[in-house]
């Protein structure tokens, strides 16, 4: 096989098997199976041509394109010998699904108004339409205050 023991691949995306030096049959085959099922379990299967039809001259040698499983587990690829169910070598390999994408990011903090003095004193003797106390506004953010600011009065 290939040699990429403990391959970690997504989800039915195109897998390569590449096997070397078997015994040129017309039947040698390769199969994907579950990872510990017996050697006769097997859920894709082709021949070294990449078909489900021998080749007419048996290939000692082939790389032969499969679909990866759509199922999260371990999994092997299996070299057998003449229609049979010897496995000459095998390969293990684990599907596993796509990554999450990242998460979006946090919306923005809501901008908080600081208004210095916080709690001014005014005095109560004031005639009206005098200017008793100047404030400044500053929003957390940096961005320019827009709003009103009201001056309630206690009796």
């Amino acid at each position: 096989m290939n040699g990429s023991n403990n391959a970690v691949v997504a989800e039915g995306s195109a897998l390569t098997v590449s096997v070397a030096s078997g015994p040129g049959n017309t039947t040698d085959w390769v199969g994907l199976a579950p990872a510990g099922t017996p050697d006769s379990s097997y859920i894709a299967w082709a021949y070294l041509n990449g078909l489900q039809t021998a080749p007419n001259v048996g290939l000692n040698s082939a790389t032969v394109m499969m679909t990866a499983p759509t199922t999260d587990a371990s999994y092997e690829a299996r070299f057998y010998a003449n229609n049979g169910y010897t496995v000459l070598t095998r390969t293990a390999f684990t599907v596993q699904g796509p990554a999450l994408p990242p998460a979006p990011p946090p919306p923005p903090p809501v901008p908080a108004i600081t208004m210095t003095p916080a709690n001014p004193t005014i005095a109560d003797t004031a005639v009206t339409g005098t200017q008793v106390a100047t404030f400044t506004v500053t929003m957390s953010d940096g961005s320019p205050f827009t709003g009103t600011a009201t001056l309630t009065v206690n009796p």
